[in-house]
């Protein structure tokens, strides 16, 4: 890695003529390039535009805006330029603007397409240095809809996740076995991915336990995909996009999964209903199901789902996860400082809902303590 940064700052002011824009246009035809594109709504945005203005900043500032600052370096729109970035290798630089359903301003999307021998190196260098995407003890999150919306989140582990205990060591322990098992599915032509269906009664706790999981694999980038029928197809080409860019494990969530579609018993005039599941299995095990990725689904009603959604190799671990009986509420309120007394004292009913538990701790809480 040191070896590129002094390549890429050794090459990155000499000098490109135009005459390699018509080299490249019959490169990209050849598919022989490494992209990174990101749109303006992603939080790497920034980081890639401060990467780009410190690799070259002469030809970042012919192409930026009249108004960006250094503390929000933004490129023109529509433009394109080339720098060196190696002995052999080249950066060709672009903006592009897409209509949306945002009346106030079109997206905007940054595209890097590295050329040359190395460039698959220097792409590593780029996507784990300068768009490094982590915080310390926070988790990000991309929920893709209608528009892009990223955010961070705080991470939870399993220690912090009040569970069956039997559940929780099957989940715990299959995760690591295929965390130590890459090489096994790749000696085998098998895609290196994991399906996990978590489902249950609202209020369990599903999304804390997808942030343990996210926990145990450094953090993992989450992308949650909105449930709307029509749009299934701009979520593949989105996650896609997401996992070129983003290195190591990503987890693709499914979030009420049943609102995709209910299953083929159920549902009798069931052509939008076959489409989105067809879509939705090329995303979990299909040609568009990627390497390094995690695929979690969650449902209130597991009984909605088609047979074929939620059979082995789609979802290779499925987890119920149930309301809280006494004893797992005292090891909840343990959690919070408080004893089997201030149980009593809350007066409920078994079995209990975690979050409807969590309120009334939190009730409690104010109603007592100084």
């Amino acid at each position: 890695m040191k070896k590129i940064l002094r390549m890429l700052k050794q090459k990155a002011n000499e000098s490109v003529t135009d005459l390699l824009f018509g080299e490249m246009s019959e490169v990209i035809k050849r598919g022989l390039f490494s992209k990174i594109e990101l749109k303006d709504n992603d939080v790497l945005y920034r980081s890639l535009n401060e990467f780009l203005y410190k690799l070259n900043p002469k030809k970042f500032e012919e192409n930026m805006r009249p108004n960006s600052q250094h503390k929000d370096l933004k490129l023109l729109p529509n433009i394109s330029y080339i720098v060196k970035c190696g002995q052999n290798e080249y950066m060709r630089i672009s903006t592009s603007e897409v209509e949306t359903t945002e009346r106030i301003r079109k997206k905007e999307i940054l595209s890097v397409l590295i050329f040359g021998p190395q460039r698959k190196q220097i792409y590593k260098f780029i996507t784990k240095n300068a768009l490094n995407p982590k915080r310390k003890n926070m988790i990000r999150t991309t929920y893709i809809s209608e528009r892009l919306l990223t955010s961070y989140t705080p991470q939870r582990d399993f220690d912090s996740i009040i569970m069956d205990d039997e559940i929780k060591k099957y989940l715990i322990s299959n995760l690591n076995k295929w965390k130590n098992d890459e090489k096994w599915f790749k000696d085998h032509h098998l895609v290196y991915k994991k399906g996990i269906l978590l489902h249950g009664q609202p209020g369990t706790g599903k999304s804390s336990i997808i942030k343990a999981i996210s926990n145990m694999f450094d953090n993992a980038y989450i992308i949650s995909i909105a449930p709307h029928k029509g749009s299934l197809v701009n979520h593949i080409d989105n996650i896609l996009i997401y996992r070129q860019s983003i290195p190591g494990i990503l987890i693709v969530l499914i979030e009420d999964v049943d609102m995709f579609f209910t299953s083929r018993e159920k549902n009798k005039n069931g052509d939008d209903n076959d489409i989105a599941q067809n879509e939705l299995f090329q995303i979990i095990d299909g040609i568009h199901s990627t390497d390094n990725t995690i695929y979690i689904a969650t449902t209130n009603h597991i009984d909605y789902l088609d047979s074929a959604l939620i059979r082995p190799g789609r979802f290779d671990i499925k987890v119920e996860i149930d309301y809280f009986d006494e004893e797992m509420a005292l090891k909840l309120l343990k959690m919070f400082g408080y004893n089997r007394d201030d149980l009593t004292k809350m007066n409920v009913t078994y079995p209990i809902q975690p979050a409807l538990l969590q309120s009334k701790i939190m009730e409690y809480r104010a109603a007592n303590d100084d």
